[in-house]
């Protein structure tokens, strides 16, 4: 079984990644890192950058995931800046700032960094469409942060990701995993094992 250490402070992604590679023999490794981020709109170099910092400290084969939350009426804000847009104005302030606006289109960017050795990085880049909905709405948000209170999918129009059900969760899962970066990566190493 091939091992592969996954560098992130998010407990939920680790699991996300275990259980979606393990059944394709490659073990993951959870390995929690704090790593200086780059500022840059680019959420490929941040995650680029990510996974070489890691692999300095590291020196063998990891994964280091980043995403970006773009709103298309907020020229993309607040992009790769989930983590600062949380601990400054909050859900409630982007919905602030969505005030009026018709447009409610917004995009999770994520990119898998996959760097075996210290001078080769393999990204896998997952695009997912859904919309800023209009007010806050609690439930549980899995692990993945108060983003899910505020996000919708085009699966669950008219619902918080936050205020899914277990079966819809699991049917949302199963919707983007099957264009998911894990869904990339795998196929793209499967070809090298």
């Amino acid at each position: 079984m091939k091992e592969i250490v996954f560098v992130t402070s998010n407990r939920s992604k680790f699991e996300w990644a275990k259980e979606r590679l393990e059944p394709f023999g490659i073990k993951i490794v959870h390995c929690n890192l704090e790593l200086p981020e780059i500022r840059d709109f680019n959420v490929e170099k941040v995650a680029s950058a990510k996974a070489k910092q890691a692999y300095q400290i590291l020196k063998k084969p990891l994964l280091v995931e980043d995403r970006g939350f773009y709103v298309e009426a907020l020229n993309g804000f607040p992009g790769p800046y989930i983590n600062l847009m949380h601990k400054t104005i909050g859900i409630k302030g982007l919905l602030k700032l969505m005030i009026g606006e018709k447009n409610r289109k917004a995009t999770f960017i994520s990119v898998l960094a996959y760097i075996p050795s210290g001078d080769e990085i393999k990204l896998f880049r997952e695009v997912e469409e859904g919309f800023v909905l209009d007010k806050i709405i609690d439930g549980d948000c899995r692990g993945w942060g108060d983003i899910m209170k505020i996000y919708g999918h085009e699966a669950f129009p008219e619902k918080a990701l936050s205020q899914l059900s277990d079966k819809e969760w699991r049917d949302y899962q199963k919707i983007i995993s099957e264009r998911d970066y894990l869904s990339q990566f795998y196929l793209w190493l499967k070809d090298r094992l």
